[in-house]
């Protein structure tokens, strides 16, 4: 579950709901328009560490505010489909 007041992401893994919808964040009223680290690090089930090393990467197109990151959903849609069948290593 995301720790942010008023927002949830469904119990279901999230290979099922990416399976489900087609789309990580498809209609999906209970994550936020914009995910920050915090949520990245739920999507993807790394920890602290390793998600700042990623978004350090550039790999994904997250931009930097002050020490957080952040991606609208339609990017991280966009990003998924774009290098869906790659493996990406950083």
């Amino acid at each position: 579950m995301l720790n942010r007041p008023g927002y949830a992401i469904r119990d279901t893994s999230k290979e099922e709901f990416f399976v489900k919808n087609n789309s990580l964040t498809k209609d999906a009223p209970d994550i936020p328009q914009y995910l920050n680290q915090h949520d990245l690090q739920h999507i993807f089930g790394y920890g602290r560490d390793k998600m700042r090393r990623f978004l350090n990467s550039g790999l994904l197109p997250a931009v930097k505010i002050g020490n957080n990151y952040y991606i609208s959903k339609q990017q991280l849609d966009d990003w998924m489909t774009k290098n869906a069948g790659k493996e990406l290593n950083f």
